[in-house]
Parts: C-alpha cells; sequence; structure tokens
C-alpha cells in the first residue's frame, strides 16, 4: 500500500477521543463570505473559490483579477479566517510560504512542505487536527493527512540471495527504495535521489 488511512471518526468518539469530520463545503462557504464581506460582490465572476481538493484550497484566480486582489493578500487573509473560525484545523499553510519555505521545522510541516509541487498544489494547504477527516457524504474513513495513521505502511523487500530475512523497525520513505536497489545492484543511485541505502536489509557479498 502507499497510504494508510484514518480510523472511523465515529468509532474514535464511541472510544472518547476527539474525532469529526469536516465538509469542504463548509469551508468553502466560509471563504466566499469572507471574500464577499471583505472586497464586495463579484460582478463577472460568480465565486472567490476556485475549487478544493483533499487538502488544498485554490482560490478563483479570475475573481482576484475582477477585484485586483493580490493573491498574498488573499492567502494572508483567508488563512486568518480559517484559522479563527474553524476549530477542527491544526494548520493553515500559504502558498508564498511552502515556495520559500517559510515554514516551521517541526515534523507536520516539513512533511507539508515536502509534498508541496508549486504548479499544482493549492493556494493554501489546510490540515485538520489529528483524527478529523476531509468527507462529503458522511461515509467511511479517508486518507492524506501527515499524521503516522496515514503515513505508516510496510516496506516488503524479497530475495534469498540479496535480502536479509527478519523484521527491521527501522524508518524509511519510498525515496529509500531506490538508492537501497542500486546498492545491490552495485550500481550508482539516480541523480535525484535523496533516499538512504537501508543497509541493515541488504545481504551484502563477502
Amino acid at each position: 500500500s502507499d497510504h494508510g488511512v484514518a480510523v472511523m471518526p465515529e468509532v474514535l468518539v464511541k472510544q472518547g477521543i476527539e474525532a469529526g469530520r469536516v465538509n469542504p463545503l463548509f469551508i468553502e462557504k466560509l471563504v466566499q463570505e469572507a471574500m464577499t464581506k471583505k472586497f464586495g460582490k463579484l460582478g463577472v465572476e460568480s465565486s472567490y473559490v476556485g475549487r478544493m481538493a483533499n487538502l488544498d484550497f485554490y482560490f478563483n484566480r479570475s475573481a482576484l483579477v475582477e477585484k485586483k486582489i493580490d493573491k498574498k493578500g488573499a492567502e494572508d487573509y483567508i488563512s486568518e479566517v480559517l484559522t479563527t473560525s474553524v476549530p477542527q484545523l491544526f494548520c493553515v499553510y500559504k502558498a508564498e510560504d511552502l515556495i520559500y519555505g517559510k515554514t516551521s521545522k517541526d515534523s507536520i510541516s516539513e512533511f507539508v512542505q515536502n509534498s508541496y509541487h508549486a504548479k499544482n498544489s493549492g493556494d493554501l494547504v489546510i490540515i485538520l487536527k489529528p483524527n478529523y477527516v476531509w468527507d462529503r457524504n458522511n461515509v467511511g474513513a479517508e486518507h492524506g493527512s501527515p499524521y503516522s495513521y496515514d503515513r505508516h505502511v510496510p516496506l516488503i523487500l524479497y530475495g534469498a540471495n540479496w535480502i536479509k530475512p527478519g523484521n527491521f523497525g527501522t524508518a524509511c520513505s519510498p525515496a529509500d527504495i531506490a538508492p537501497t536497489l542500486s546498492a545491490i545492484l552495485g550500481i550508482d543511485a539516480p541523480n535525484s535521489s535523496d533516499g538512504k541505502i537501508l543497509k541493515e536489509v541488504i545481504r551484502f557479498s563477502k
């Protein structure tokens, strides 16, 4: 598997653990109302909201142009609105900060920073508190958060001539696969590789 999954929020609530669901439509409505209140009703465009996909929120760029709103200013304003209005949020990251690496050095920020793509990711990246999930239908569970229950999956390597038998508790990532296989094959790792060789699993020839 390439990812884990959150526990059903309803199950956690029954166990006395804080958890819940947040409908992205609620965020979109909140943004639309806040932007309209601050910058006025739109004339040509119908909404300040472009779309929301998983953790990523996108402004309608045409609406910002219509109202001559600086995107950074919109990011700053809505980031503050969401932070003060939505108690289920853990943090809101602005594109401006992620592009220039202006985030804190905690583990969650690091994961968000490493996952951010300047051309494809949102104008805001919205992270919910642990055990809260984005959900439009009130069914099932979700994935995609930076928390351990979404990221912790096993890496299985097989090959009697190259891999030591056993279970290893070493923390690793998909980035470690290429350099490890390269070491087994006796070749250089790819130029863009930034992972590490999982030496403890390799049966090096004597």
